[in-house]
């Protein structure tokens, strides 16, 4: 998966929640999907299939779903 694909997935994943996402950061290993509620952290490559699951998750906690 390019690094163009997983951004664009992780800021899909954010809206869906219903956050506004407004751009990325790189942190080191992990990148932040700023958003305007607050920030969403998520590996920079996506290791395993489990990262869609506890990305939806810390996006649907910010946004209190």
């Amino acid at each position: 998966m390019s690094a163009r694909k997983h951004h664009r997935e992780c800021i899909q994943a954010c809206r869906e929640a219903g956050l506004n996402p407004t751009g990325i950061e790189h942190r080191g290993k992990h990148i932040a999907v700023i958003c305007e509620e607050g920030r969403v952290f998520c590996p920079s490559t996506p290791s395993d299939r489990r990262f869609r699951h506890n990305l939806k998750r810390c996006a649907r906690r910010l946004a209190g779903i």
